[in-house]
């Protein structure tokens, strides 16, 4: 009898551990009933003399066992409830990852293309800023090739 009662408590146990478990998702799982405690012997004789003691108030062990079998279905259910929730979690997680790797790539592919487009730039601004120095010092040297092309003129005008 004791060993019932042990592996019903350790069952129980089992019961509320895996409700625990379940956080949220066990607020709708009905509780057990409590546990019926069988009359000892010398309380129930007592005052009624050599009158045979009523049955027991507990279960037998065959229906011990069904509502064991029944406990253990729906603690069954409710595992695989949980193993679906992580199954689907990981998934998720999974394609978090590997969404983080595409734009990971994406990121790099767009950071090499900036560099390239500021190489770029940096040379283009280099070769403006020669020609525009250029034209600075030649300038000078346009106007007199320009005042000497003007002189030959008017001396050939005015020897004619």
């Amino acid at each position: 009898m004791a060993a019932m009662q042990t592996s019903a408590s350790a069952l129980r146990n089992q019961w509320d551990r895996a409700k625990r478990m379940l956080g949220d998702d066990g607020k709708g799982i009905e509780d057990l009933p409590p546990v019926r405690r069988p009359e000892s012997p010398t309380t129930a004789s007592k005052g009624k003399g050599s009158m045979p003691a009523p049955p027991s108030p507990t279960f037998e062990p065959e229906e011990e066992m069904v509502v064991q079998r029944q406990m253990m279905d729906e603690q069954d259910t409710h595992l695989d409830t949980l193993s679906h929730s992580i199954r689907r979690q990981r998934e998720i997680s999974e394609n978090i990852g590997s969404e983080l790797d595409v734009h990971t790539g994406l990121l790099e592919d767009l950071e090499v293309g900036l560099d390239r487009t500021a190489g770029s730039l940096g040379g283009a601004r280099r070769r403006l800023e020669t020609v525009g120095r250029g034209a600075r010092e030649n300038c000078s040297a346009v106007t007199i090739a320009i005042l000497i092309v003007v002189l030959l003129i008017l001396i050939v005008i005015f020897k004619t």
